[in-house]
């Protein structure tokens, strides 16, 4: 073997620990790569923020999509469950808003 005569970089490696099935679908692969090309920053993956009566919180509109849990206590072992209110989405990024007054919660996307 020869060593490699270049330069590497943004190098990711996806896969799933169990299978060879892969952790992405085509698809996904395929989105990833046109943001590289286009030279593309994330934005931050959950947004949080508060406009008085209620609380925004927005991620990025990914392929395959996520999804929104929360919970109430995080504690040991969280008892996470999908958030039901409607998300609205502009194509690049999804949201949701919350009533300010509902403060005692934790939030995760969840793929």
């Amino acid at each position: 073997m020869r060593p490699f005569d270049g330069w590497l970089d943004d190098i990711r490696v996806f896969g799933d620990k169990t299978n060879a099935a892969g952790s992405l679908s085509l698809q996904q692969l395929e989105w990833l790569r046109n943001k590289d090309v286009q030279n593309l920053s994330e934005p931050t993956a959950l947004l949080v923020s508060y406009n008085g009566p209620s609380v925004l919180l927005r991620w990025l509109a990914y392929p395959g999509g996520f999804h929104l849990e929360s919970t109430r206590e995080f504690t040991f072992g969280p008892m996470w469950t999908t958030v039901t209110n409607a998300v609205q989405s502009d194509g690049i990024q999804n949201s949701v808003t919350f009533s300010a007054s509902d403060s005692s919660r934790f939030f995760r996307l969840v793929n």
